[in-house]
């Protein structure tokens, strides 16, 4: 009963994955492996602006509704949720074989969300006057999958290079469309409803990258 509790515990807090491999002894510090994973990075719009003027309450209560509507197609499409940033989701969509399924995968789980959130901004719309957006980036690498942190406090997560192109092509989703992918995510589709927006200078990164959205 006490291991059935504290599996679902880690469930909770660390995501499926990461939790069946914890509790099967991978918690050392810098232990993990190398994944291909197709990564998604999301952000709310305007977020600081509504947190100066609502209260701690209101806070919650909208980033307890958006991670939800964000988080079900996650879920639903095979993903997995590994961070919480703020405002912002950090997900992977593990790649075992065949990319193309699940990149297919990670673009219906985004286009999903985005059309959820928005039936849920004109609902809340009748009440409340902050307007909710936000942005989604899609980009396919290897990751390092496991543990990082101090002696006393670890936190099971995905970090490299393909992580930051997917944060930073976030970051243009503000100016051009709310959902953003990369070209080597989109060579991964087997839709090809998606355009070319262009190459782009990504702060860190030493090339342009090309991004796409859809059509």
């Amino acid at each position: 009963m006490a291991e059935s509790a504290t599996r679902s515990l880690l469930s909770v807090y660390l995501g499926k994955n990461a939790a069946e491999r914890v509790g099967a002894g991978h918690f050392k510090r810098g232990k993990g492996e190398t994944i291909h994973a197709a990564i998604w990075f999301c952000d709310l719009r305007n977020f600081t602006v509504f947190s100066n003027s609502c209260t701690n309450e209101e806070l919650v209560l909208l980033l307890d509704e958006y991670f939800e509507v964000m988080a079900k197609p996650i879920d639903a499409y095979g993903g997995e949720i590994l961070k919480f940033i703020g405002d912002a989701i950090l997900a992977v969509f593990p790649i075992e074989h065949d990319p193309e399924p699940v990149c297919d995968n990670a673009l219906m789980a985004a286009r999903e969300a985005l059309e959820t959130l928005s039936d849920y901004a004109k609902a809340r719309a009748a009440y409340c006057d902050f307007e909710v957006h936000a942005g989604i980036a899609l980009h396919v690498g290897e990751v390092f999958y496991g543990n990082i942190g101090g002696l006393s406090r670890l936190d099971f997560t995905v970090i490299g290079k393909a992580v930051n192109v997917a944060s930073r092509v976030e970051g243009l989703c503000k100016d051009h469309a709310p959902l953003l992918m990369t070209e080597d995510f989109a060579q991964n589709l087997t839709s090809k409803d998606i355009k070319s927006l262009g190459a782009f200078d990504l702060k860190g990164l030493n090339s342009p990258v090309e991004v796409y959205t859809l059509k």
